[in-house]
């Protein structure tokens, strides 16, 4: 969590977990096909990394262009981990639903997104992957060619923005009234 440009690779971890990977679980074992998951809600709260910008005498939250960015990504990285989701689904049962509703949802997100800052065209790009495929079974080519799509435009964002210029989507980004537990207060430091 210490690289500011590694946000993608950060997102990309944690929706490894907070969405389930694989059907089976889901559809057989009852799983819950993953959590309700923002990055900026769980990045911020209990598991608040941010010790290493002051070599561990504090655990302060993001600034916002920091927060701006970990919104951004986790939508991005939420439509894309959806998107591959469905492309694996095999049959028309809890996962493959879940799954649609979680891309109808992200891209939506991102498509006000989009509007709020049009100084960033990567957003636009993405909701256009997103509808570049049909949510339906056995279309896994389709729909991975287009989380790949989604997936360069990540690694652009990542890569050409810190979120300074993105104050068009402060309303949207959770408060700490929204945050997942409590930050733990940094180490001594010896």
């Amino acid at each position: 969590m210490i690289g500011p440009r590694l946000i993608y690779q950060l997102a990309k971890n944690c929706y490894g977990c907070h969405v389930v990977p694989r059907e089976d679980l889901v559809n057989k074992g009852g799983h819950r096909a993953g959590s309700a998951f923002e990055l900026v809600s769980w990045s911020q709260g209990e598991v608040l990394h941010n010790t290493w910008y002051s070599k561990g005498k504090a655990n302060v939250p993001a600034d916002a262009a920091r927060k701006r960015m970990l919104y951004l990504v986790g939508l991005g990285v939420e439509l894309e981990t959806a998107l591959r989701a469905v492309g694996k689904a095999t049959a028309r049962k809890a996962y493959a639903f879940e799954m649609a509703k979680r891309v109808d949802r992200a891209r939506k997100q991102l498509a006000v997104a989009a509007k709020a800052v049009p100084n960033v065209p990567e957003i636009a790009k993405m909701v256009e992957y997103s509808h570049s495929a049909a949510l339906k079974l056995n279309n896994e080519q389709l729909l991975s060619t287009a989380a790949d799509g989604v997936s360069k435009e990540l690694v652009s964002i990542s890569e050409k923005y810190d979120g300074s210029t993105m104050s068009g989507l402060d309303s949207f980004i959770p408060g700490p009234d929204k945050y997942k537990g409590a930050a733990r207060p940094a180490a001594a430091v010896n």
